[in-house]
């Protein structure tokens, strides 16, 4: 058994590795409501037929006769507790929230939900209407599958968790529990909870790890977006998207998101720039999607005829914030607006918590980078030093969006 305590955003983090590879993780939260999870690295990038590790997730979570998992959870609401399920990418999460008498003993609960579920064909089949109808909802967004299929061919069925009108017909419950064996064991286990004593988590959770099954962690897999320029006519606003791929490191990380808070800032000059020029944009956007997908976008929406002009006015000044002093008065408001974020963060309610450090450990980013403190000790030689490495032509995958009905 292992142990190891850091600071992160004003949080102090407990980690305590079991020698099966199962990992105990609390942090120090005071307030009246807790949150405890439980978390495997099984999502829908491990899926050999897309959709099953949601599918899975439904079953632990409630499907089939008597609903018996369904009527566990029904059971903690009734103490006033908050209990869920979600499954992403890189994994699934099984959680509950409420006040501390109540939630440290739903880790028996959530032991049997994720570990000990029995399931049969008639079960599965019973479920596979609710989830095909739940895909159905998820695969609408034309541009979103057009962007996936694009950046991402080799996986592009994986990227839709839920999983497709094509493979949920093909998910059986042999497959599900090869699935469940395979990914559902120590190796890729963690158990994390927020506002509770680490030493009684510990004491909760070691005779209940007893009776799962020892394994490897799952591959951590990264992906990146193809280097291209395509175009995709749809009902969507006219607008270029600008992705690039995005390190793995935590450090490296919150660097990235700085340079790119730069560049895309209202008040920085690139978007002055197009502001000042005819109008040309009428909004930006800049979003990082989650690992393993692990690239960062930036939108900006404009007319297509302003598309040429757009491309070389971005990269132009891109250039410039790589090559050039940054001004003062923008490097600080975007360190503002950041330091602002990360803060409100620190602030979150136990439940909202126990969702960010458990979205990072699941991706391998639960470590001992404090983002606030790093923020306040950049230097703008070590960011553009970075962005250089990471954002440049020639390894940007440009999209442009075409509204059908724009002339």
């Amino acid at each position: 058994m292992k142990h190891r305590t850091f600071q992160r955003n004003a949080h102090t983090i407990h980690v305590t590795t079991l020698d099966s590879g199962c990992e105990i993780i609390s942090i120090d939260r005071n307030s009246v409501s807790k949150a405890i999870h439980l978390l495997a690295r099984s999502g829908g990038i491990h899926d050999v037929i897309p959709g099953e590790a949601h599918y899975l997730e439904h079953m632990m979570a409630g499907a089939g006769p008597g609903k018996a998992m369904h009527e566990l959870f029904m059971a903690q609401r009734k103490k006033g507790l908050k209990v869920n399920a979600g499954t992403s990418l890189a994994g699934v999460d099984y959680l509950a929230m409420g006040l501390a008498g109540h939630v440290l003993p739903t880790i028996e609960d959530l032991f049997t939900i994720m570990l000990k579920r029995r399931f049969n064909e008639e079960w599965v089949e019973s479920e596979r209407g609710a989830i095909s109808e739940e895909a159905l909802e998820h695969s609408a967004d034309q541009v979103d599958n057009w962007r996936e299929a694009t950046l991402f061919p080799s996986v592009a069925e994986k990227l839709h968790v839920t999983g497709t009108q094509e493979s949920i017909p093909k998910i059986t419950a042999e497959g599900l529990r090869a699935y469940h064996k395979k990914h559902y064991h120590t190796g890729n286990m963690a158990v994390l909870a927020v506002g509770i004593d680490h030493e009684r988590v510990i004491e909760r959770v070691l005779p209940l790890v007893q009776s799962v099954p020892v394994g490897k962690p799952s591959e951590m897999i990264s992906l990146k977006p193809r280097v291209l320029t395509d175009s995709f006519e749809a009902e969507t606003s006219d607008a270029i998207e600008f992705h690039f791929a995005w390190p793995k490191s935590t450090e490296e990380l919150v660097k990235l998101m700085f340079f790119v808070g730069m560049l895309g800032a209202l008040e920085g000059p690139l978007m002055k720039r197009l502001r000042d020029k005819e109008e040309l944009i009428y909004g930006v956007l800049s979003w990082r999607q989650p690992a393993p997908v692990n690239t960062v976008s930036i939108k900006i929406s404009c007319h297509r005829s302003k598309h040429e002009y757009i491309i070389e006015a971005f990269f132009e000044e891109l250039e410039k914030l790589l090559s050039n002093p940054i001004d003062a008065e923008l490097w600080a408001t975007v360190q503002t607006q950041m330091l602002t974020s990360y803060a409100e963060m620190a602030d979150s309610t136990p439940y909202r918590l126990a969702s960010i450090f458990s979205s990072h450990w699941i991706v391998g980013r639960l470590d001992a980078v404090d983002h606030l403190k790093l923020l306040t000790s950049l230097s703008q030689e070590e960011v553009q030093e970075l962005a250089r490495k990471w954002l440049n032509r020639k390894s940007a995958a440009i999209l442009c969006l075409h509204n059908t009905h724009t002339s």
